[in-house]
C-alpha cells in the first residue's frame, strides 16, 4: 500500500510540475481538512457493556486534481485522494459505525481522451461510470461518437467497489464490465431537454457471477413539465427491482405545480437512509409521495407533502402529512426562513414534528440556523420528545480559501448528541472562480 501510495504521489507531482510549465493548458484542483467529532450520552436503560457514554472524532483529509487540454490531442487527468472514510460527505447513520483509524485512497486517478469533436474517446485508470450507475472499475472505458446526441461504450476491469460499502479497495478476485448506450443532445431548444442512459453491467468474483443488472436513467423536461427516473433491475442471482425513482412534476400556472413520484429501495440503501435513532432492523421499502406548492408572491411559497410507504420485511407503514412555508427576501435576498409542521406515523410511533430555521448569505458568509422538535408516542405508550438544534456557519476568506463549521444537538430521554464539524479549504489551479456555496456541511436530519 506504501509503495501504491508514493506512486501516485509521485504522479500527481510530476503534472503539476508539467502544468507549471504550460503542457497542461488548464489546471483546477481543491484541498480540504476536516475535522468531525461526536459525544453520545445514553440513559442507563440503553447502556452497552454497562458504558452510558460514546466519543468519537476523527479527522479527514481530500485532494482533487483535474487537468484538461493536455497536448494539441486535449487529453484529461483527474486524481482524487481522499480517506477511506470520506467525512466530508458521510450521513449522520454511517459516521456513527465507522472507526476513527483512517488510511487515504485514491478515489479517482484516471487519464481520459473524451474527444468531443471526433468519434472514439477513451478512459484508463480508476474511475466511475455514471451510464451505469454506481459503478467503479480499475479498468477501461472505450466508446464512439455516433453524434452529437448519441456515444456508446464499453468498461471493464477489476471491481475496487462493494455494494454495501462506499469506500474503494482493489481486488484482484473481483471483476466489473458491461456497456451502455447513451443519448444527450448537446444542442437543444431553450426550456426542452431530454437525457437517458441504458447499461448492462455484470459482476463477478472468483470468477463467479454474482450480479448482472440493467441500469435506466432519463429526464425529459418540457416549459411546463419535467418526468425524471432512475432504475436497476437485477437478473442474477434472481429477478427484482432493486432501487427505483420515478417523479413527474407540472407547473400548471405560474405560482402553482405539483409532483407525484415512487420510490422502492433495497435493504443496502434503506441502510443508507435511516436517521441514527431508528432501532428497527434495515428493510426493502416501498413509497409513494405526492407534492404540491404555491408561491403567493415572488417571496412566499407554501408547500403542501404527503407520502406513503411501507417496510417490506414486517409490513410496517410510514405515512406522513407536512405543510411548509418558506420565506426569502426579494428586497434583502441574503434572508431566509422556513417553518414546517406535521403528522408521521413512524412504523412504531405516532408523530408530531415541527422546524423550523432561518438563512443568512453574503459574498463571504454563510450561516443557517434551525430548530427541530417531535412529540413520539410509541405503541408500548413510551413517549419521546426528541430535539435537534442545528448551527452552520461558513466564511470565505477570498475566492481561493474557505472555511466552514457546523454543530448539532440532538436530545431525548434515550440519548444526547453532541456532534460538530470543521473544514478548511483551498483552491488552486491557472483559471480563478468565485466561490461556490458548497462549503456549509450540513448534518442530516435525525
Amino acid at each position: 500500500m506504501g509503495l501504491k501510495k508514493l506512486a501516485l504521489s509521485c504522479f500527481m507531482l510530476l503534472l503539476v510540475l508539467l502544468a507549471r510549465t504550460g503542457l497542461a493548458t488548464e489546471v483546477q484542483g481543491r484541498v480540504l481538512f476536516g475535522g468531525y467529532f461526536a459525544k453520545e450520552n445514553f440513559a442507563a436503560s440503553e447502556a452497552t457493556g454497562g458504558s452510558t457514554r460514546n466519543d468519537f472524532a476523527t479527522g479527514s483529509g481530500r485532494l482533487y486534481l483535474n487537468a484538461t487540454k493536455i497536448s494539441d490531442r486535449e487529453f484529461q487527468f483527474t486524481l482524487d485522494m481522499r480517506d477511506r472514510h470520506d467525512f466530508f460527505d458521510k450521513l449522520d447513520r454511517e459516521r456513527a459505525t465507522l472507526t476513527a483509524l483512517n488510511t487515504p485512497q485514491a478515489r479517482t486517478v484516471v487519464a481520459r481522451y473524451p474527444n468531443e469533436d471526433g468519434r472514439l474517446y477513451f478512459s484508463l485508470g480508476r474511475f466511475g461510470v455514471p451510464q451505469a450507475g454506481a459503478v467503479f472499475t480499475d479498468g477501461a472505458e472505450i466508446g464512439l461518437h455516433w453524434s452529437n446526441a448519441l456515444s456508446s461504450g464499453i468498461f471493464g476491469g477489476r471491481n475496487p467497489k462493494q455494494d454495501d460499502r462506499s469506500d474503494l479497495e482493489f481486488n484482484p478476485a473481483a471483476s466489473v464490465f458491461g456497456a451502455y448506450l447513451e443519448y444527450a443532445p448537446k444542442r437543444q431548444l431553450p426550456g426542452n431537454a431530454v437525457f437517458w442512459t441504458q447499461a448492462i453491467s455484470a459482476k463477478q468474483n472468483s470468477g463467479h457471477l454474482d450480479r448482472l443488472y440493467l441500469f435506466e436513467n432519463f429526464s425529459l423536461t418540457k416549459p411546463s413539465d419535467l418526468f425524471t427516473g432512475v432504475a436497476y433491475f437485477d437478473f442474477v442471482p434472481r429477478f427484482s427491482v432493486q432501487n427505483l425513482n420515478l417523479m413527474y412534476q407540472r407547473r400548471f400556472f405560474e405560482q402553482f405545480q405539483a409532483s407525484i413520484g415512487g420510490a422502492a429501495i433495497d435493504v443496502i440503501e434503506y441502510s443508507r437512509r435511516r436517521g441514527v435513532l431508528e432501532r428497527l432492523s434495515p428493510s426493502a421499502y416501498q413509497e409513494a409521495a405526492v407534492r404540491t406548492e404555491y408561491e403567493f408572491a415572488s417571496i412566499v411559497s407554501l408547500e403542501l407533502a404527503l407520502s406513503h410507504g411501507r417496510r417490506q420485511s414486517d409490513g410496517l407503514f410510514r405515512q406522513e402529512a407536512a405543510l411548509k412555508g418558506t420565506f426569502s427576501s426579494e428586497s434583502y435576498r441574503a434572508l431566509g426562513g422556513h417553518l414546517r409542521f406535521g403528522y408521521r406515523n413512524n412504523f412504531t410511533s405516532q408523530d408530531l414534528f415541527v422546524g423550523l430555521g432561518a438563512e443568512y448569505y453574503s459574498d463571504v458568509w454563510e450561516l443557517g440556523l434551525t430548530e427541530d422538535f417531535q412529540i413520539q408516542k410509541y405503541h408500548d405508550t413510551e413517549v419521546l420528545h426528541p430535539l435537534i438544534s442545528e448551527i452552520n456557519v461558513a466564511r470565505y476568506l477570498s475566492q481561493t480559501l474557505f472555511t466552514s463549521a457546523s454543530a448539532q444537538y440532538a436530545f431525548n430521554e434515550r440519548v444526547g448528541i453532541f456532534s460538530g464539524f470543521l473544514k478548511v479549504g483551498y483552491r488552486f489551479g491557472t483559471q480563478k472562480g468565485a466561490p461556490s456555496r458548497d462549503a456549509t456541511y450540513r448534518l442530516e436530519r435525525l
